[in-house]
Parts: structure tokens; C-alpha cells; sequence
């Protein structure tokens, strides 16, 4: 790529980055979940797909600094969204689990983003809908091959490491 295409590039990735989170943010709003966060749901998603995770886990899959989430894990044991107890191992680690008002949370702010997104594409053919499908299907691949290159990267650059 030269110059002009690297900045297209992420031009297109900004800007669909920014619809993205538009949509998000009318989802939370529409299902009530004022206090769910993007940062709130990406954990309980993490732990949906894999329960029992470490802070050190959720730290390095989310790439945020473990003392940036203390604050709010704790909101969330508060709001009885995950479960907090320490590994029979090493008392010093703590495990994540979700519970099962974390499950509902996150089916209904999901039943309102695809709720949202039916309103929002109901102009839009089943066939865009299908290459939108497939054009996705292509980012999400270029993605996950280079995921651990980025991650790597951006956790460096971040102080981040899974053994912390």
C-alpha cells in the first residue's frame, strides 16, 4: 500500500469503527442499560466465552491495565454481574465468573442491538446485507491473522503482559 491508501484505509476503518460504536451506544440506551460500558460488556462477553478467567486475563484480552479495571470489576460484583472469589491455588489470584444476571445483561443488550439494527438496515436488500456479511467475514479473517501481532504490540506498548 502507499501513503494514500494507508490513509483510506483507516479512514474506512475510523469511520465504520465510529458507526460501530454509534450503534453500540443507542443499543445500551434502548435496552436500559445505562450503566453497561462498552468496557462492561466486553468483559462479560470475555467471560461468556471462557468463565473462570483471571484479572490478568481479562486485562490482557481486553488490553487495559489491571488497576484501570479493579474499579470497575468491583462495580460489577457490586451489581451482582460477575461472581469474584480467590483461586484455591494461589489466594493472591483472583478468578472471574459470570453470573447469571451478567448472562441477561448481556441477551438483552443483544436483542436490542440486533432490534436497532433491523431498524436501522430496514432500507437496505438482503443482497448488500449478504456482501456487508461477507465483507465482514473478510475483515474479521485479516483480523484474526494479525490479531496476535497487534495484541502483542499494543500490550507492550502498554505495560501489559499475561504473566502480571
Amino acid at each position: 500500500m502507499n501513503k494514500k491508501n494507508d490513509y483510506e484505509y483507516i479512514s474506512d476503518m475510523m469511520e465504520l469503527s465510529e458507526f460501530f460504536h454509534r450503534a453500540f451506544q443507542v443499543a445500551t440506551e434502548r435496552a436500559q442499560l445505562g450503566k453497561t460500558s462498552a468496557v462492561r460488556y466486553q468483559i462479560l462477553k470475555s467471560l461468556a466465552r471462557k468463565d473462570k478467567q483471571s484479572l490478568t486475563d481479562i486485562s490482557y484480552s481486553l488490553l487495559a491495565k489491571k488497576n484501570a479495571l479493579s474499579q470497575l470489576l468491583d462495580r460489577m460484583v457490586n451489581d451482582g454481574l460477575i461472581d469474584r472469589v480467590e483461586d484455591k491455588n494461589d489466594r493472591r489470584k483472583i478468578i472471574l465468573s459470570l453470573t447469571e444476571k451478567g448472562r441477561e445483561v448481556i441477551q438483552d443488550f443483544e436483542r436490542a442491538l440486533i432490534e436497532n439494527t433491523h431498524k436501522m438496515n430496514s432500507d437496505v436488500t438482503e443482497e448488500e446485507k449478504n456482501e456487508f456479511r461477507q465483507a465482514l467475514k473478510v475483515m474479521i479473517e485479516i483480523v484474526r491473522k494479525n490479531s496476535k501481532k497487534f495484541d502483542t504490540i499494543f500490550a507492550k506498548h502498554c505495560g501489559i503482559s499475561k504473566e502480571n
